[in-house]
Formats: structure tokens, sequence, C-alpha cells
């Protein structure tokens, strides 16, 4: 899944994916389909956004026991970080929102339409799951994180 379009994307770049997903005896039930395109979501939008010599990490938790009231074996924590441009405090909360995109249009060099993150977050709600956003602002790289339940 994360070979095809997302690795040959990243070496177009010259961003570095990295995959720290230890193997273990994980069951979920989800929509695979589906699945795979808020995975590729994730992945193309850390590409998109990180500078050439960048690295985008995947990364599985599981069984997930960071927040108080999770109990940890029912849920996997996957989380997607980069060293790109970051995000505003400001926006972290609305990047999930259709249509939404951190630059003006009159100056944007990305190219979408903000519906990537806004597909992705209902999809991963769709399955059950919480999906939310964490950076240190402008300039200091982006994590999303999905919380996933566990069969």
């Amino acid at each position: 899944m994360l070979r095809q379009g997302s690795v040959e994307y990243g070496f177009q770049t010259g961003v570095t994916l990295e995959s720290a997903v230890t193997p273990v005896d994980l069951v979920m039930n989800v929509d695979k389909p589906r699945m795979e395109q808020a995975v590729l979501n994730l992945l193309n939008n850390s590409i998109k956004f990180s500078c050439r010599g960048g690295s985008v990490k995947v990364s599985i938790t599981y069984p997930y026991t960071g927040a108080a009231g999770i109990p940890g074996s029912a849920y996997a924590l996957m989380a997607v970080t980069d060293t790109g441009e970051g995000v505003a405090s400001e926006d972290i909360m609305k990047i999930f929102g259709r249509f939404f995109q951190a630059e003006e249009h009159t100056t944007r060099k990305y190219q979408g339409m903000g519906l990537g993150l806004f597909i992705t977050k209902k999809i991963i709600e769709g399955h059950g799951g919480i999906i939310w956003a964490e950076s240190k602002g402008r300039g200091l790289g982006t994590t999303i994180n999905a919380l996933l339940l566990a069969s």
C-alpha cells in the first residue's frame, strides 16, 4: 500500500519515507479501499508539504495506552510525522475542514482543493476512530494522529 505512489512521489521530491511499524498481531475490521485512501492522503499531504531533504515517518503503536480512559488493548495509534511546513496554531483546528487551505488563493504554490484531510477525517471517524493534528507552528513540521479501534 505504501510503496507504489507515495514512495515514487517521495523519491521524485527528495523526501525520505520512514516506517516505525513493528510487526504485531493486530486485526482491524476496516473498509480496506477507504482506509488505504486515508493513509495515502496523509502520506501525500506530508510529502507535498515537506521540502527536498525532509522526511515523513509512519508509526503504529499497538496497544495504544497514551490517553486516560482509553483501554490500551482495544486501540492502535497511527501517526504520520513530517518535517514540513507545519501548521500555524490558529489553523490547527481548521485543517480537517472542507476546502481548507492555509495558503492564500492568490499566492498558492501547492495544488489541491483542500479536501484530502476532510475526506481522511470522515473515513477515520466512519471507522469509529479519532483523528487530530499536532504542530509546533510554521516551519516546524506536523504530526497527524489517527486512533483506531482494533478487533
